[in-house]
């Protein structure tokens, strides 16, 4: 009888999840990018520390990661898609958090940043920095972005950082450690 019951319960319990998946995807706009063959890639790596931003001289707004950028050119009658990434011993300072997102051509790749918040500590797409980082005590954290189809041109592909908003007593420091910036071109 116990085996029959425990059946049941599995059985149950599937169905339960099923149904949470089925509306979790309902609620859920997902936007798929499907590419061929990887025909360019380009990184961009350094030991650091590479500090952006500053306490006593805050920038507002989202400044650009200093060689986290990429020159890409998709040849006429051709399309494409671009994969990039940014991975780093991360320290984010006098902030709660260290935001970063990727542009191509000045236009945020979807979803369009990632708070990199270490009120939890563990590594993580959007985790990329957090003001309970210690400097003897960084994470290598990673943050991937996908987009495309793009049609033929020369784009820039980008990493920028959003430290400081106006009003706010003080601005962020984001510092990188043995850092890489990779693009990923794919044909589409």
């Amino acid at each position: 009888m116990r085996r029959y019951t425990l059946i049941g319960l599995l059985a149950s319990l599937a169905a339960v999840v099923t149904v949470g998946v089925a509306v979790a995807e309902a609620s859920d706009p997902v936007q798929t990018i499907s590419a061929g063959a990887i025909t360019h890639v380009k990184v961009k790596t350094g030991t650091g520390p590479l500090a952006i931003g500053s306490q006593t001289t805050p920038v507002a707004g989202w400044v650009n990661i200093p060689g986290a950028s990429a020159s890409v050119t998709i040849a006429t009658g051709q399309q494409a898609d671009f994969i990039a990434r940014l991975s780093a011993h991360t320290l984010c300072q006098y902030r709660y958090d260290c935001d970063v997102r990727f542009t191509v051509n000045g236009q945020l790749m979807q979803p369009d940043n990632g708070q990199f918040d270490g009120t939890a500590n563990y590594d993580g797409a959007e985790l990329f920095a957090s003001a309970n980082d210690t400097p003897s005590q960084q994470y290598i954290r990673t943050m991937v972005r996908a987009a495309g189809p793009y049609p033929a041109g020369a784009y820039t592909v980008r990493a920028q950082a959003f430290l400081y908003a106006t009003g706010e007593p003080f601005g962020g420091v984001l510092t990188l450690t043995n850092w890489q910036f990779l693009v990923e071109t794919a044909k589409a």
